[in-house]
């Protein structure tokens, strides 16, 4: 069984191992996405302030020079390479180290290349070029221009006065000393920039987000993508498993059936294959025994009741009036019935419930019966009262009725005061029949312990007439042939109330005399 379990944990952690790498790879080209979407504001604007001052300068000298004065700004190198760009290039996206590596259109036969890792350095540059760009044109035009830049970038540039903007006391100081300050929104994840544009005056760049890489929404995917991938592995991992347990069961159904040990095609050799020979060697011991014991019924039937027959005979031979030969007589034919009882049990024990009907009678007139079999009882024992619904066929077979009525009546008479009561009601699709006296009942006696073969004695109570302990075993045996139900408890009596319900036949034929 161990190499079974070491199986299935290798499987489960090889899969586990498969999901978290592909969950691994899919978390990161998403947050690569979202890192490149959340810079991609701050970094094109950037570049585009590059570009146009690069553009202004007349000399390769003056735009070296603006490039390294940009780079010392935004705390990134900004440096000029050959290539020709229609867009921007990003080569790399790193968001882990939240880093972003940018080609960007700079001339005909030129491109920007910039690495960016300190995105916040680089918003407070964004700033200052800001700053740059609109001290390029004449002190009235500058909120016009301002307007322009709001509209050409994606970064949104307001002027405001910075002593209503909720600075805090060491920001405003900063600002009124002429420095770019960085107020930081910790709760929204956000930051905006501030530079001095004159008294108490200061332009305000963004908000700029900050990268979290996993919010709320990617938690829940990942835990959707967990349990789905739980759930895979799982099925997986068990369905051959399953598989072979359902056939296995099947195999073994088919024993009861074929009363042959079927054999597994699959020849592994593992701890299920181990189990099966078991379930194998046990099928083998039980066919065995049930054909010993139907030898032994055989037997039984043949070697005993020969010798009864014989005895039956000699004492027919004497005098009929003599006290002992009443006595043999009477002996005799308990024995019989035992043995018939005996036959009967083992003969239905050995066939599976609902099965086999084929061979008997397919149904009996089961009113008529009961009452032909009360109105001879009646004759014997005395007062047997009988309440009949409309009921006329069962799907019983006659001498099986005829011997399961028997069997309650007689166990009501003997064990019973004088009073015994027959019903048999009909409550769709079953027919009900009860049997109840006024003895002293079953004195808590469990159905399963009074339905055992030759359960017996004065607190034992059995549907024997001669309390040999086969009647309630044999009428059970025969409720469960014919698939229905049987149960005992207290009657309205005072005594014993055994109720047994049988299938009836949908279409209702006339009652017959």
């Amino acid at each position: 069984m161990f190499s079974i379990f070491a199986r299935i944990y290798s499987t489960w952690i090889g899969i586990l191992l498969i999901a978290s790498l592909a969950l691994f790879v899919a978390v990161t080209l998403a947050n690569d996405y979202r890192f490149k979407r959340m810079s991609d504001p701050l970094l094109d604007s950037a570049a585009q302030f590059v570009q146009q001052g690069y553009q202004r300068q007349d000399t390769e000298e003056r735009r070296q020079s603006w490039l390294e004065l940009v780079s010392t700004l935004t705390g990134s190198s900004w440096q000029s390479v050959p290539g020709t760009l229609e867009a921007p290039e990003y080569n790399e996206v790193d968001w882990i180290n939240e880093t972003v590596q940018l080609k960007h259109p700079l001339s005909d036969q030129q491109a920007l290349s910039v690495t960016i890792s300190d995105w916040e350095h680089l918003a407070t540059g964004l700033g200052l070029l800001v700053t740059n760009e609109l001290s390029l044109v004449p002190v009235p035009d500058r909120e016009q221009r301002l307007a322009e830049l709001n509209a050409k970038f994606n970064v949104e540039v307001q002027r405001l006065g910075w002593r209503n903007a909720d600075l805090g006391f060491v920001l405003e100081r900063e600002l009124e000393n002429g420095q770019v300050v960085l107020n930081r929104d910790n709760a929204l994840k956000q930051f905006f920039v501030y530079v001095p544009a004159g008294s108490e005056q200061a332009l305000r760049l963004g908000p700029f987000k900050e990268f979290v890489w996993l919010t709320p929404n990617m938690t829940v995917i990942l835990l959707l993508g967990f349990l789905c991938v739980t759930a895979l592995a799982l099925w997986l991992v068990l369905r051959p498993l399953q598989y072979r347990l359902t056939r296995m069961t099947r195999a073994i159904d088919a024993i009861a059936e074929t009363v042959e040990a079927p054999d597994l095609p699959e020849k592994k050799t593992d701890a299920l294959n181990g189990m099966w020979h078991h379930i194998q060697s046990m099928a083998q011991r039980l066919i065995q025994m049930a054909e010993q014991s139907q030898q032994l019924n055989q037997a039984v039937s043949h070697d005993l009741k020969t010798p009864l027959a014989r005895m039956q005979f000699a004492l027919a031979m004497l005098d009929p009036d003599a006290p002992l030969t009443k006595q043999l007589q009477e002996d005799v034919r308990e024995l019989e019935q035992l043995i018939d009882e005996l036959l009967l049990y083992h003969q239905l024990s050995q066939r599976k419930p609902g099965t086999g009907r084929e061979h008997d009678t397919p149904y009996c007139f089961v009113s008529d019966e009961l009452t032909a079999l009360v109105n001879r009882m009646n004759q014997e024992n005395g007062n047997i009262e009988l309440v009949l619904d409309p009921i006329n066929r069962a799907s019983i077979a006659a001498h099986h009725w005829r011997r399961l009525c028997r069997n309650l009546i007689s166990n009501a008479l003997h064990y019973g005061h004088g009073q015994t009561r027959v019903t048999l009601t009909a409550h769709a699709p079953n027919l009900v029949l009860t049997v109840e006296d006024n003895g002293s009942g079953f004195l808590g006696l469990s159905l399963i312990h009074a339905i055992k073969p030759f359960v017996r004695g004065d607190k034992a109570r059995n549907l024997s007439h001669k309390g040999h302990g086969m009647g309630l075993a044999l009428v059970a045996t025969l409720v469960e042939h014919y698939q229905g139900e049987l149960s005992v408890g207290r009657s309205a009596l005072g005594g014993a109330r055994v109720t047994v319900a049988l299938p009836a036949l949908p279409d209702q034929l006339p009652m017959t005399s």
